[in-house]
């Protein structure tokens, strides 16, 4: 009976360890959508070393991000950071990637003795260690940013259905029959007015002055070779100009996370001109994030001046939303 539950322990033991022992993927964040940087960690133990030690650098290897496996799916992802570290006998393998698309993200089997010579540009090093990665699920932008469908914009509550006309009408006519009238009757209204076209008239300022830097940014083209530089200049015009026009930090906002600030600082509530706007905006910066990030990504033909010109068509539509109010 003993030598039976000493047989049990054992095989316990073994079933724990051998399990323990399993290569493991961790993903994070847990939910990813488009746009998102993820984080996959593959770890696994061998206690016959695949890789010299003499290649890490206080434990650990930078890996190159050129990897021919990599550059091949360059439509569905890229690859912003690889780095392998070595733990005694347990090594993880880390990558930084950023989805294009919607769906699963599937990354072939490659061979990681493979990455490691083509990072260190070294021919016939070591044995063939194949890592096979599970598909990753990708959501979408909708499915971040809920219900699309947003209740009406509530009705302003100073000086409803007032027009500029209207007002400068009212100005003169106060002004023509009496000064004190005026003073004493109308000054708050006035007040009101005045605050709200000096507001309007620094969001017109603000416009041009952002429709002028794209304008030069077209005439200088020629100058910018890199499509990705051209692209960077873009989203920081356009990110200089939500700044100023919303009093609010688009610097730090990214490109999925447009529509949650959008929402934030509207109370939750959009226009159907309004959450058009954003949807134009969040396309033309998906776009030039490819440019940016993704090796191959490259301007069409004629598309450098299409895309500018759809930024200019852009703040003259927030113009628009704006007057609506």
């Amino acid at each position: 009976m003993k030598r039976l539950n000493l047989v049990f322990l054992a095989l316990l033991f073994f079933a724990i360890f051998s399990s323990y022992s399993e290569d493991m993927q961790i993903v994070f964040p847990k939910t990813i959508f488009v746009g998102d940087t993820v984080e996959v960690k593959y770890i696994f133990k061998r206690e016959q070393s695949p890789f010299s030690d003499e290649l890490f650098t206080n434990s650990r290897l930078e890996l190159a991000k050129n990897y021919s496996v990599f550059e091949n799916q360059s439509s569905s992802f890229a690859v912003t950071e690889a780095r392998l570290e070595k733990i005694g006998s347990e090594y993880t393998l880390t990558l930084k990637l950023l989805p294009w698309k919607s769906g699963y993200l599937t990354i072939p089997t490659f061979d990681l003795t493979s990455l490691v010579r083509h990072s260190l540009n070294k021919i016939g090093y070591g044995s063939s260690f194949p890592i096979s990665l599970k598909p990753i699920q990708v959501n979408s932008l909708v499915e971040k940013s809920g219900n699309r469908n947003f209740r009406p914009q509530s009705a302003p509550l100073v000086m409803p259905g007032t027009t500029l006309m209207l007002v400068l009408t009212g100005i003169f006519y106060l002004i023509l029959f009496s000064a004190v009238i005026f003073i004493l009757v109308r000054l708050p209204v006035i007040s009101a007015f005045l605050e709200r076209l000096a507001y309007l008239l620094s969001l017109k300022k603000n416009s041009r002055k952002s429709v002028k830097k794209l304008e030069k940014l077209l005439k200088e083209s020629d100058e910018i070779i890199a499509d990705s530089e051209y692209a960077m200049e873009i989203q920081k015009i356009l990110r200089e100009f939500l700044n100023k026009r919303f009093s609010a930090d688009f610097a730090s906002t990214s490109t999925s996370g447009f529509y949650e600030k959008f929402c934030e600082l509207m109370g939750g509530e959009l226009s159907g001109n309004q959450e058009n706007s954003v949807e134009k905006l969040v396309e033309i910066f998906y776009r030039t994030d490819f440019i940016r990030y993704s090796k191959d990504g490259t301007f069409t033909a004629d598309e450098r001046a299409t895309i500018t010109q759809d930024c200019m068509d852009l703040i003259f539509n927030f113009d628009n939303n704006q007057e609506e109010k």
